[in-house]
Order: C-alpha cells, then structure tokens, then sequence
C-alpha cells in the first residue's frame, strides 16, 4: 500500500468515526440505553485514534519507508473493520 493510499484509507476511517459519533450523539441518544450509548461512543474513540494512526503511519512511511509501516497500518484497518 503506498503512502497515499493510506492517507485516503486514513481520511475515509476518521470521516466515517467523526460521521458515527455525530450519529450517536443525535440518532441513537433517544433510542439506546446510555450503556449501549457508551459502548457505541467507545467504539467510534476506537475508530477515531486507529486512523490517527494510520495517518501517522502514512507520515513515518513517507521518511522511511520501512515495510513493516504497511505491515502496522494494514494490522490497524483490520482492526477497525473486525471491531
């Protein structure tokens, strides 16, 4: 994967967090349990931080170029796809 397509792979998982979160807070407020509620917001803080990091992945890559970088960010997508 290069740089740049993890920078737009990065972008599209922090724009589907940040559209989640606004979801939770005024979809799902009037309709879940506030336990549920949390559930939700802490998975959407999931979201948020691993694409922080595939961001910051895509800026060490693009210094160093090490493979294991794509190795990491390829790891954090699936973690944000499997959770």
């Amino acid at each position: 994967m290069t740089d740049r397509q993890l920078v737009v792979l990065a972008s599209l998982t922090l724009l589907t967090g940040v559209a989640a979160g606004a979801f939770g807070a005024h979809g799902l407020k009037r309709i879940i349990t506030p336990d549920l509620l949390s559930v939700w917001q802490t998975a959407v803080l999931y979201q948020l931080v691993h694409g922080l990091g595939m961001l910051a992945i895509a800026a060490l890559g693009a210094r160093f170029g090490s493979p294991l970088l794509s190795l990491a960010a390829a790891f954090m997508f699936a973690g944000v796809v499997i959770f």
